[in-house]
Parts: C-alpha cells; sequence; structure tokens
C-alpha cells in the first residue's frame, strides 16, 4: 500500500508573500452535528501552543466552558475559557471534540478570522511554506508523512 494512500492535503497559493495564512474552517457544536455550520477563517499559528476561537464565535455556537487555564501570550498570562467544538477544514476532514480556548485575539471588529490553529493541530501533520518568485504555497497534509522533508537535501538551481 502507497504511503499516502489515506492522506488528504489542504493547498493554498498566494501571488504574493501574505503577511499571515488563512484558510476556511467550519465549526460546529458538539451537541449536534445537524447544527448549522458556522464559516469562518483560520489564522494558522505555529506560535500557538492550542487552537483558539473568539468569544465572538463563541457566544455564536453557545459554547458553555468546561474548564479555565491559564494562557500565555505578549500580555502576560489570563485564565481562560476552554469550550468544546467540532472542527471541519475543507480538504482535510472534521477534528472532533477538539477542546480551544476562547480569547480576544483579533480586535478588527470587521475580521472574518475568528479562529487560531495552533500546534496541537499543526503537530498532527506536514505543515510546508514555500516562497519563491514572490508567490507563496502553503500546504498542511494528514497523516504526516513517513519520510521527514529535508530541505538540506534539495539541490538549489
Amino acid at each position: 500500500m502507497p504511503e499516502f494512500s489515506n492522506r488528504r492535503i489542504l493547498r493554498c497559493q498566494f501571488a504574493n508573500i501574505p503577511s499571515r495564512i488563512a484558510t476556511a474552517v467550519y465549526l460546529y457544536t458538539v451537541s449536534s452535528r445537524e447544527n448549522k455550520p458556522e464559516p469562518t477563517k483560520a489564522l494558522w499559528d505555529t506560535g500557538a501552543q492550542m487552537s483558539a476561537i473568539t468569544p465572538y464565535m463563541a457566544n455564536l455556537l453557545n459554547l458553555q466552558p468546561i474548564y479555565q487555564t491559564g494562557i500565555g501570550g505578549a500580555h502576560g498570562v489570563n485564565q481562560t475559557d476552554i469550550v468544546v467544538v467540532h472542527l471541519e477544514i475543507p480538504e482535510l476532514g472534521a477534528y472532533k471534540d477538539l477542546k480551544v480556548a476562547v480569547c480576544p485575539f483579533n480586535p478588527d471588529p470587521n475580521s472574518d478570522i475568528h479562529m487560531i490553529i495552533g500546534m496541537d493541530l499543526i503537530a498532527l501533520g506536514d505543515f510546508v511554506l514555500s516562497n519563491g518568485n514572490d508567490n507563496t504555497l502553503f500546504s498542511f497534509a494528514t497523516p504526516p508523512s513517513l519520510t521527514k522533508i529535508d530541505l538540506s537535501a534539495i539541490q538549489s538551481p
């Protein structure tokens, strides 16, 4: 059986070098998958240990905290609600019963980014960001490859 027979890949190409990588996602409440999915965008953040959603999204989904924990950031450590949500990423599938922090990380009220995908999810696959000729290619594949990606093994033209 080939290594990638059950592999799912999210691939996004940008005609420039973006300052952030955000992709479409859908969030559902845990109580029922029949609930209307809430579309939003998620920022892929390798500096975040845990995935998070905004208070706006937590309220929209009527999520109840299961506990609080200290989350550290640029402004120190703050007690933060933890909620459980189902996440669906097009091309990758569903992540059920995902524990996420509720954090006011987005000060722009007009932004459509209401989730951060942190290392708790990024570590489940291969995360690749490649820049060249003023273009950026982002891809994420799961499950991770059995062969490690080693850029030092790639010859320069």
